[in-house]
């Protein structure tokens, strides 16, 4: 063999050597660390999107407390809004950024918009409220005899014993406004004659009383609480019965109900923006680097391509000038030395970071899934180098089966 086709060898030999060691890299990180799906199964192993709604749901916690006096429901918004941020909330959204973040990397898209779509956290926080509203007691809201109401739907008693005591009241009324005394048959007389009076004297007070008190969104409530305010009239004047007037307030109950929804989700979507996140807060130092990881990962990502070609391409060179057992035991023996480099390396630096890297110093799950991340990475590689060695030490045997006449 002449000494130019020796030089040419070696020089094939170096270059296949750098091919195959830069190639395994850049394989093994675009199926893992470049790989949207890859950083989805970590984050999913590692709890990161648990931590983050617990996390979540500590900073709002924080940041309320207990129901007031005009709000209606057993929970407050704050534990409304802390039962609608769910684990799996906070998994779809954390899902969905890392597909938008990996499409900016990868350029499938112009710019990074990161951040929570709202929309389902408020679909959520209106079926948490729906929930509470649906046994919403009148008792605990600022309807007018809202406890009066209550008690008077509770039980055929309670009903009776309320229409009973104010019969009492109008008729002592009736004879405080009569100079002789009236005996209680005559008083029963004079009431259920002036009783439709009555009635109509007390609606007209309720219309006076509930005029201009529901505008803008509260508007909706205005017919379920007149509902109840003519029932619990009706209910007291004789003008319906106990079934009748439960009807009614239970009716009144779903629509009030329906209505405090709506003013909940229209008080929502004024103060909840369309995203939140880091998106709409990034400046141009974060956006610059952000387009130089776009560029790495470009180049990566090439890579990844033309080098497992280049080292085919080399091998056939190697294959051309050199005999076919000098060339198997080349093509073997750099194959063997590459992924036994590759593999020593990778598994150096998988120890290094586990012992440098502080997992408590992170925020809640977050320190675990860059372990997860970072490992899994560098064990793509271990495993695709142990396949190299493999593949090194089979080349290395074909030829010298071949230098030995075997083959």
């Amino acid at each position: 063999m002449d000494t130019l086709r020796r030089v040419g060898l070696v020089a094939l030999g170096v270059l296949l050597f750098v091919a195959l060691l830069a190639g395994n890299a850049a394989v093994a990180f675009d199926r893992t660390a470049l790989d949207s799906e890859f950083a989805q199964d970590k984050a999913e192993e590692t709890g990161l999107y648990g931590g983050l709604a617990e996390e979540l749901r500590a900073e709002i916690s924080s940041g309320g407390g207990a129901a007031g006096s005009e709000w209606p429901l057993e929970r407050s918004r704050t534990e409304l809004l802390r039962a609608a941020l769910t684990d799996e909330y906070v998994r779809s959204q954390g899902e969905e950024n890392i597909d938008v973040m990996y499409a900016y990397l990868h350029g499938e898209r112009s710019e990074p918009a990161l951040g929570f779509d709202t929309d389902p956290l408020k679909e959520r926080m209106l079926t948490e409220v729906r929930k509470d509203a649906e046994t919403i007691d009148f008792a605990d809201t600022d309807v007018p005899f809202g406890a009066e109401i209550e008690r008077m739907a509770e039980s055929r008693d309670a009903f009776e014993d309320r229409r009973a005591e104010f019969r009492a009241e109008q008729k002592a009324g009736i004879q405080e406004r009569t100079e002789r005394e009236l005996s209680d048959s005559e008083l029963e007389a004079r009431l259920d004659e002036s009783m439709d009076d009555i009635r109509e004297e007390m609606l007209a007070d309720m219309d006076t009383q509930l005029e201009g008190e529901f505008e803008g969104p509260e508007a909706e409530l205005e017919d379920p609480v007149r509902t109840l305010q003519t029932a619990r009239i009706d209910a007291l004047t004789g003008e319906i019965t106990y079934e009748e007037y439960t009807e009614s307030v239970e009716t009144a109950r779903g629509n009030f109900a329906d209505a405090f929804v709506g003013i909940v989700e229209a008080g929502l979507d004024e103060e909840f923006p369309e995203t939140i996140g880091p998106g709409n807060e990034m400046g141009d130092a974060e956006i610059e680097t952000l387009e130089t990881a776009r560029t790495g990962v470009s180049i990566v990502s090439t890579l990844s391509l033309v080098l497992p070609v280049l080292a085919v391409v080399i091998a056939g060179g190697i294959g051309y000038l050199a005999p076919r057992s000098i060339a198997a035991i080349e093509i073997g023996a750099v194959s063997l030395l590459a992924g036994a480099v590759s593999a020593v390396g990778s598994t150096v630096a998988a120890g290094r970071f586990r012992a440098t890297f502080d997992a408590s110093n992170a925020p809640p799950g977050m320190g675990e899934f860059l372990v997860a991340f970072v490992t899994g990475t560098l064990s793509a590689v271990t495993w695709q180098s142990v396949l190299l060695v493999v593949v090194g030490v089979v080349a290395v045997g074909i030829g010298l089966a071949i230098r030995r006449e075997y083959l």
